[in-house]
């Protein structure tokens, strides 16, 4: 695609008069936008290099259900120990009454007897631990911001959790586990939003919202990898899954470094603009032009966009939290939501394995759900009543987990239970996202969600503790989570709908506060 050569991208002169005319643009888009209009091959391989990394967050993220899995027992010698039946405590037997169905080195529960540890939460601590490494990552990115660029961002980030997740192979006990678990969770915290930035940042408006939900639907396929790796590694050790998930997302590192560009967006923010003319030509297919078009240009110049728009965004987000009750409010009770969410979301997936049914196979089928949510959210998005929604959703996936503790023993029943409690979750929160996006004004929007998504987070850190202090007992993990996420979920009355309503949300948190005060 060829720029229009008769409009220059930016003026070098030095000329007061020719000064006074040179090309004034409002955002930065206004200039990437000519080059980016028509997609190119080398905007859909810049693409695919930033959303490649979705695939291992996904397997490093849920690695833990099948390296950390209860492993099943078996009596032995029968005739000598009558007190030995498979309803039996395997902590109050000797250990030579009873004996795993495999070697203890497939699961580190049985490898390091965390079954039967003086403290049950130390079972999900590895879990927890990565969560929190995600959580500590994810506020400090809040106040650091892209100072460092996307592609660097993203490399520090994959390189950090790859080779945490590499170490965590070689890990002698369960608090070295933890550890590089909690080191894998602070690398992962950025690849999300760093893989879809850089992803969407290389097309054109025309195909940003296409390109973005292309992501989703590869963190999916990640975790739709990981259960047959699973299944075909059971009866190996527990340590070979990690090696194995590790390896690619190494060599991923090193093809983004040497093959991926720098978003062209963020270096145009930095004022690195001969940078940011080099890779738009290449990603618009012009480098034969590259070298006149630059050679016309000179550091002088400067493009007339707000160069700080991130940090006085954060800047404007920050204050108008502490003076404006009315967001305030409305972040709270969103934040109370997600997290609700998050127990159910992060819990059941990680207590597939207690129920009386395929670990392989419900992880599966809990994956499986993930792509049906992104169906209808993409299909009915602008029809659905954002409160009406949530609440059915919150409630469905609430009643289904208090079911799952009643223990009624009908295989086909509770694993029907499960799956609705974990599409009522996962739909739930990506309606909740869409509705604190359409909540929130421009200047303080990306801030609002990424605070929501880091309260399912927090739900991550809880739930594999819960799970793990529960034990048997389902009605301790299965019963809070119903709980919580019905008595979470009825918060949604508080909040204004955002369907069918006219907007009152503005650009700036000013003018929308004060629509709302006087009644608009």
């Amino acid at each position: 695609m060829a720029v229009d050569s008769t409009t220059p991208l930016l003026t070098k002169s030095t000329d007061p008069e020719r000064e006074q005319h040179r090309p004034q643009y409002s955002s930065i888009e206004e200039i990437t936008e000519p080059y980016l209009r028509t997609l190119t091959w080398p905007q859909i391989l810049q693409a695919m290099l930033g959303f490649l990394p979705l695939i291992f967050e996904a397997q490093t993220t849920f690695v833990s259900i099948f390296a950390d899995k209860k492993p099943t027992w078996h009596c032995t010698n029968l005739e000598q120990n009558s007190s030995c039946s498979s309803s039996s405590d395997i902590c109050k037997l000797p250990s030579s009454s009873w004996s795993w169905d495999k070697p203890a080195y497939t699961s580190t529960v049985s490898e390091w007897a965390l079954e039967c540890a003086s403290n049950r939460v130390m079972e999900g601590l590895p879990a927890s631990s990565f969560f929190i490494g995600c959580l500590v990552t994810g506020f400090a990115l809040f106040f650091i911001g892209d100072s460092f660029g996307r592609k660097k961002m993203l490399f520090c980030s994959s390189i950090i959790m790859s080779v945490a997740t590499f170490c965590t192979a070689f890990s002698m006990n369960v608090w070295v586990y933890s550890a590089m678990r909690f080191t894998s969770g602070i690398g992962r915290a950025a690849i999300g939003s760093c893989a879809l930035v850089i992803a969407t940042e290389s097309v054109g408006k025309k195909w940003q919202g296409k390109v973005g939900s292309v992501g989703f639907v590869v963190f999916t396929m990640g975790s739709l990898s990981l259960p047959p790796i699973a299944y075909f590694l059971q009866n190996y050790s527990w340590r070979i899954m990690y090696v194995l998930i590790s390896i690619p997302s190494i060599s991923y590192c090193i093809i983004l470094q040497l093959f991926a560009y720098e978003s062209p967006k963020w270096l145009l923010s930095q004022g690195r603009q001969r940078e940011a003319l080099q890779v738009l030509n290449k990603l618009a297919g012009n480098d034969d032009e590259t070298t006149e078009i630059l050679e016309s240009y000179s550091k002088s110049w400067k493009i007339i966009d707000n160069e700080d728009q991130e940090n006085k965004e954060k800047s404007s987000f920050l204050r108008s939290m502490l003076e404006r009750k009315v967001f305030s409010k409305q972040l709270l009770f969103l934040v109370t939501m997600s997290f609700g969410i998050g127990l159910v979301y992060y819990g059941v997936a990680f207590s597939v394995g207690n129920l009386d049914f395929d670990l392989y196979w419900g992880a599966t089928f809990n994956y499986s759900l993930q792509i049906v949510t992104f169906l209808i959210i993409f299909s009915t998005v602008t029809k659905l009543k954002r409160r009406t929604t949530l609440l059915l959703l919150t409630t469905i996936s609430g009643i289904s987990c208090i079911v799952l503790c009643t223990n009624l023993g009908k295989q086909l029943f509770e694993v029907g239970m499960e799956l609705l409690a974990f599409f009522g979750a996962s739909t739930a929160f990506s309606l909740l996202l869409i509705y604190t996006a359409e909540l929130f004004p421009t200047c303080a929007r990306n801030s609002a969600v990424a605070i929501v998504w880091q309260a399912l987070i927090l739900g991550g850190v809880v739930s594999p503790v819960l799970i793990a202090a529960a034990g048997e007992n389902s009605l301790i993990s299965y019963g809070v989570f119903g709980i919580s996420v019905i008595a979470t979920g009825f918060i949604v009355i508080l909040l204004p709908e955002t369907i069918g309503v006219k907007s009152s949300v503005d650009d700036c948190m000013e003018d929308t506060v004060g629509k709302q005060e006087n009644g608009v």
